[in-house]
């Protein structure tokens, strides 16, 4: 499973002990998650670190063609 995430990063939120996390994809765009108890943001947080570090290993992520909705050079006929 490789994403498209560049990036991750834990943001604090309002209430003590929450944080989410917020993800930068390979198109620029960011993604950011709801709010949820600092070890689950922990936990999820190294998970998707493993990922991002597995698709920079193999170079996955310069393998990727993004195709944006409405891109119709890119669809077959």
């Amino acid at each position: 499973m490789i994403g498209l995430a560049e990036k991750a990063v834990v943001e604090d939120c309002d209430r003590e002990n929450f944080k989410r996390i917020v993800l930068q994809l390979v198109n620029g765009k960011t993604i950011t998650s709801s709010c949820f108890y600092h070890e689950e943001v922990e936990q999820s947080l190294r998970i998707i670190n493993t990922y991002i570090q597995i698709a920079r290993r193999s170079n996955s992520l310069g393998k990727l063609t993004i195709v944006e909705p409405g891109d119709e050079s890119r669809e077959e006929h």
